[in-house]
């Protein structure tokens, strides 16, 4: 995951990066079915055979400033304010965590091929890291146990990223990578993994990282020991959801023409992923707003990966000619304004949904309705531009581009900007966490 090194409101996703090293680090597997294990980092490295997955780690609340405010002063949802950067597609490499089962006493081989049962009550694998807040509350989450013990659920303990020791804002020396899980499932600086009958009771679980209805409020939710029966009946994100999301033009970008003056075009470019493994069939791309849409090239994969392995993401692009009533304007000198579109259809044909509104939710999560992204198409240049208005902006926007209350990426936290003038978009306010678990 990329991540700018930035302070979270968010109590949960703002604990210190822990000062661990190398040759202190230990990790400790307990619980149902296995036998206390502790582990060093030269025994995760020398032990047990070292496996590398490539894979999105996309945080489940991304894109959630696209719900924003649903009234002027009543934040739709918790902090922090993610756009849409808070997904990343790395190498990791490390040991499979079904490995240190097996060491620590459980067959899960004869699991996996159901010649043998799990042992009652090992239903969780609970996944707790050295991070902590200020009265000693570590982060901790659950994932559930079939995904760790399948040989092809590729859940590992990492060590490496893209080749070298994971940075320490990233999880040094060791985390677990969920490929397909939410971020929130890819525990930073994991310390502790224990095989548990109940998902992990502690904050980081439930407080954060479930999907309720549209009529459970953000009040309700800041006081969750109170309503914690009812709203622990809707378990915590897993499997993420298909995804997709234009990189290229940005929001508010002024274009050139391209192709021919009877035939100009715009080239779309982006990424989009499956979720839990499923890959992408088929990307589809408009440029006016999902009015009509057109199929895009998926670009090959750089990795070659397993059906229903699919943790990595695909790249799409187009040429996509602009409508006839378009170029009339154009050919006048008049500039164009366009919408850009995206849907992704994952392998089992699941599509994102046209708007934000059918997966609301006070928490943000799982955001994944069509992209948009709005662009100008202006023959009188010839190159293309952000107007000055955006120059100091993340270019990274809420999809649509603009912002409901604007601020301004190099204020402090908290601090909204204010123009004295009405602008066109705004900033992103505090989106990266550098002590997050996902997180």
């Amino acid at each position: 995951m990329q991540h700018t090194n930035r302070i979270c409101i968010n109590r949960v996703t703002s604990l210190q990066v822990p000062d661990l090293s190398e040759d202190s680090y230990r990790l400790t597997v307990s619980g149902v079915g296995v036998q206390t294990t502790t582990f060093t980092l030269h025994d995760l490295m020398n032990k047990f055979p070292k496996v590398e997955i490539a894979t999105v780690i996309q945080c489940n609340g991304n894109r959630r400033e696209d719900f924003h405010y649903l009234k002027d002063d009543v934040p739709a949802f918790g902090p922090p304010h993610w756009v849409a950067g808070a997904i990343g597609n790395s190498r990791w490499a490390g040991v499979r965590m079904r490995d240190l089962f097996k060491a620590a006493g459980l067959d899960v081989d004869a699991v996996s091929l159901r010649q043998a049962e799990l042992p009652p009550g090992a239903t969780n694998v609970s996944l707790m890291g050295s991070d902590h807040d200020e009265v000693g509350n570590h982060y901790c989450c659950s994932i559930p146990i079939e995904k760790v013990i399948d040989p092809f659920g590729d859940t590992i303990v990492a060590y490496e990223m893209n080749g070298l020791p994971i940075p320490r804002q990233h999880g040094f020396p060791c985390r677990a990578v969920v490929p397909g899980h939410a971020g929130a499932r890819n525990c930073k600086f994991l310390e502790r993994i224990t095989i548990t009958p109940n998902p992990c009771q502690d904050a980081g679980n439930w407080k954060q990282y479930a999907v309720h209805a549209p009529d459970v409020t953000l009040e309700k939710l800041s006081e969750f020991e109170k309503h914690a029966c009812d709203l622990k009946k809707d378990p915590v994100v897993q499997e993420m959801p298909v995804q997709s999301m234009i990189t290229k033009p940005s929001a508010g970008e002024v274009l050139a023409i391209s192709g021919t003056p009877d035939a100009p075009t715009v080239k779309v470019q982006g990424l989009a992923w499956g979720g839990g493994g499923l890959g992408i069939n088929r990307v589809d791309v408009s440029l006016d707003g999902g009015k009509n849409f057109t199929r895009a090239v998926l670009l090959p994969p750089e990795v070659k990966q397993r059906r229903g392995n699919v943790w990595s993401w695909t790249f799409f692009e187009k040429e996509i000619l602009i409508p006839p009533s378009l170029v009339h304007e154009l050919k006048r000198g008049k500039p164009v304004s366009l919408e850009l579109t995206s849907k992704a259809l994952n392998a089992a044909w699941n599509v994102q949904p046209p708007t934000p509104d059918v997966t609301y939710n006070a928490h943000g999560c799982c955001v994944n309705h069509w992209y948009r992204v709005p662009v100008t198409v202006d023959p009188r240049v010839r190159v293309n531009s952000l107007p000055a208005s955006a120059l100091n902006e993340f270019e990274n926007k809420p999809s649509g581009g603009k912002f409901k209350s604007p601020f301004r990426h190099l204020d402090p936290p908290g601090t909204h900007y204010k123009p004295s003038t009405p602008e066109v978009g705004g900033s992103s306010g505090d989106t990266g966490s550098a002590a997050s678990s996902s997180k």
